[in-house]
């Protein structure tokens, strides 16, 4: 009998504990699917690539990456890393821009090639050396929703050694806001941001906001996103506080 009541214990505190975390309602619904309970954030890139390339591709990036790219100067070299299927890629191209796409994703760095014509290199974004590439300027836009905060910082820090110029260096950045994380109907882990906590992030790297918008999810979400166009420096300037407008990639 103590058997079945310890039992019937961990069942509530995993009950609850899954609630908490599944805050989306199609949550509960795909975990009833064979396998799902074994994806992972990277093996669901690995495997789904087709799936996120037919939601993702589409997006005109404009709205986000206007911004970003009126500070390039004409013909900079752009270090896109998580470039999924190369829809950035491929406006940067169109632009007049040299672009390198960076991508974990063996399915979505094939896709990227493909569709930007591009060369788009494969790792871990964690444990690469990027001292051993060398850009004018870097596009992370959407590539660190799957950090956690603890490690922002240091995985930060290891990419800007890609940067040409170090003190005048340009970067484009966005994240999902909120309070709090949550993992999606796929099993991905998304974490959230305030805005003053990752600018607190900026100041210890030497970033400095050019430009920051607070946008909408283009799909319907509801999920707002913070972008943040950056430079490197070695000396203080004043920031630019968030603006709402345009639409942004889910």
């Amino acid at each position: 009998m103590s058997e079945v009541k310890s039992l019937k214990k961990l069942f509530k505190v995993l009950n609850l504990f899954t609630r908490k975390k599944l805050r989306h309602p199609s949550a509960w619904q795909n975990l009833k699917k064979p396998g799902l309970e074994f994806m992972t954030t990277p093996l669901y890139y690995s495997t789904q690539y087709t799936q996120y390339h037919e939601k993702t591709f589409h997006i005109d990036p404009s709205s986000f990456l206007a911004p970003f790219a009126k500070q390039l100067k004409p013909g900079a070299h752009v270090l896109d890393i998580g470039c999924g299927s190369g829809r950035d890629l491929l406006w940067l191209v169109k632009k007049g821009f040299r672009a390198t796409g960076f991508e974990a994703s063996p399915g979505l760095a094939a896709l990227a090639r493909r569709n930007a014509n591009c060369t788009v290199i494969e790792g871990d974004f964690e444990s690469f050396d990027f001292s051993t590439l060398s850009a004018d300027a870097l596009l992370l836009s959407g590539a660190l929703v799957h950090l956690p905060h603890d490690q922002m910082e240091s995985v930060l820090r290891n990419i800007l050694q890609a940067l040409t110029n170090q003190t005048e260096a340009l970067v484009y950045l966005s994240l999902k806001e909120g309070g709090e994380g949550y993992t999606d109907a796929h099993n991905r882990t998304f974490y959230l941001w305030q805005d003053p906590d990752i600018r607190s992030v900026f100041r210890k790297l030497s970033l400095h906001v050019m430009d920051c918008t607070r946008t909408s999810s283009v799909l319907g979400t509801g999920e707002a996103w913070l972008g943040y166009v950056l430079k490197k420096r070695d000396y203080p300037m004043s920031g630019y506080s968030c603006s709402n407008s345009g639409s942004k990639l889910v």
